[in-house]
């Protein structure tokens, strides 16, 4: 059973579902991979445990990568602030429609930059 759930958005609208279910989540952009106007970047949960108080994730040493996030007619890609850490956690998307910019904002103060020529963003279950 994956810890993800399929969610696909056209537009803004739709961006705040796909946040809710990827914030958070551990994104490996050392895994980023295109094809065409296609950009495919890998997600996972990473192991939880409970502390003292509340709980704590890790991604821990084999990393399970439970689902692609995928964004459609991408122009072009670039990291703003690479911290060089290969994976990040997510923090938040957000779409400039003036742009056509998709923005993926890290918990580590970096971020993600999608010039898109409209917007097709995907959450895509891989099989375990």
């Amino acid at each position: 059973m994956s810890l993800f759930h399929p969610v696909k958005a056209i537009g803004r609208d739709g961006l705040t579902n796909i946040v809710d279910e990827i914030h958070d989540a551990y994104i490996d952009l050392d895994q980023l991979s295109t094809s065409g106007a296609v950009v495919s970047v890998p997600l996972s949960r990473g192991q939880s445990r409970k502390r003292r108080i509340g709980w704590t994730s890790t991604l821990g040493d084999n990393p399970t990568w439970d689902a692609d996030l995928v964004i459609s007619g991408v122009a072009d890609v670039s990291i703003e602030h690479d911290q060089g850490l290969g994976t990040y956690t997510v923090n938040r998307l957000s779409l400039d429609e003036s742009t056509g910019a998709v923005t993926l904002d890290f918990n580590e103060a970096a971020s993600l930059v999608l010039r898109t020529d409209g917007t097709g963003v995907e959450i895509r279950v891989m099989p375990r």
